[in-house]
């Protein structure tokens, strides 16, 4: 019969549902804590507040799991992430539908193929990674390139150009502002 509190004398480790307590304090079976619990803290300001690293294999946030990576390498959240069809009519600057997003409250179209993309919680600096992706055409699928105007930390403004042949050029080959089917921006610190 295993005993429900045992003090090994030993080592002074506390065993709840254990006689054999491997650790400081060693709980086998279910447990149910109101108030704060804090690892590496005396002072939990959470339900759950760890201070330090937290070795697991997979995390649960909500209802999506997330699997640990494989090796040492660190692993970064995005902070922010759009996708957004630049193509939608509307006299400019114009505010375009929104496809799927990410702490992102609006895109707003400037002119063709410039966009302001305005973020729901600023950036704590403007020294974050964009990476923008967008779409060609059938006019546009030889090449393609994205440039960024401003950084702030509460939106980005970007263009996207694509290799065209230029009527104010006399016909030779420009990078030409256009307007995409399918911008996709990914910001990450």
């Amino acid at each position: 019969m295993v005993q429900t509190i045992y003090i090994e004398p030993n080592t002074g480790n506390l065993g709840i549902g254990t006689a054999t307590p491997l650790q400081p304090l060693h709980i086998q079976g279910g447990c149910i804590i109101s108030g704060n619990v804090g690892i590496g803290t005396t002072n939990p300001l959470q339900p759950l507040h760890v201070i330090n690293t937290i070795l697991t294999s997979n995390i649960t946030l909500g209802t999506a799991t997330l699997s640990s990576p494989l090796g040492a390498m660190p692993m970064f959240a995005c902070r922010a992430w759009v996708n957004f069809d630049g193509t939608s009519a509307g006299t400019n600057p114009f505010s375009l539908p929104i496809i799927a997003k990410g702490n992102v409250t609006s895109v707003i179209r400037n002119s063709t193929g410039n966009y302001t993309v305005n973020y729901t919680t600023s950036m704590p600096s403007t020294s974050y990674a964009s990476i923008i992706t967008f779409d060609g055409t059938t006019t546009s699928a030889i090449t393609g390139q994205a440039r960024i105007d401003n950084k702030t930390t509460s939106n980005i403004i970007f263009g996207c150009f694509r290799l065209g042949s230029s009527a104010a050029g006399g016909g030779s080959t420009a990078d030409l502002a256009f307007n995409s089917p399918g911008v996709s921006l990914a910001i990450f610190m």
